[in-house]
């Protein structure tokens, strides 16, 4: 029962082309906006534990010694690079210090402003979701 005639496909090939195109730059983007935000988070995590966690006295003692040792320090060299080591470590701790207290004041603040703005049921739900994202700080 030959016809002769040939079938035409459901799809146009060309339509099956563009939109198999389209369905993989989908999953590919997906797949990369999901990677970045895993390797931001991972070196934003490493970045704040660095910056909010100052080297105890032995690592700051052990950088100081390294840095005499490889720089062919002499004692009197070495023992003022320790004195400036400990004094910027007392400065740093005294800005990380200032800056949490000043972030913490940020945040209550943003917090309360947004409060301020919704009804009761609003609040609870905003407060269940802080408590399930791990923000339920109530500094304000």
């Amino acid at each position: 029962m030959d016809t002769g005639e040939t079938r035409r496909p459901l799809v146009p090939p060309r339509v099956m082309a563009g939109l198999t195109l389209l369905i993989v730059f989908a999953f590919g983007a997906a797949a990369g906006a999901v990677l970045d935000r895993v390797a931001l988070r991972r070196h934003h995590s490493r970045l704040i534990e660095r910056v909010f966690s100052p080297p105890s006295e032995s690592e700051r003692r052990k950088h100081a010694e390294k840095m005499a040792k490889e720089l062919d320090l002499t004692p009197a060299q070495a023992a003022a690079v320790d004195t400036i080591f400990a004094a910027r470590t007392r400065q740093l701790d005294a800005g990380r210090v200032r800056f949490e207290a000043e972030l913490r004041a940020l945040m209550a603040a943003t917090r309360h402003q947004i409060d301020s703005l919704l009804t009761p049921d609003q609040r609870a739900k905003l407060e269940a979701l802080r408590r399930r994202h791990g923000h339920s700080h109530r500094d304000s």
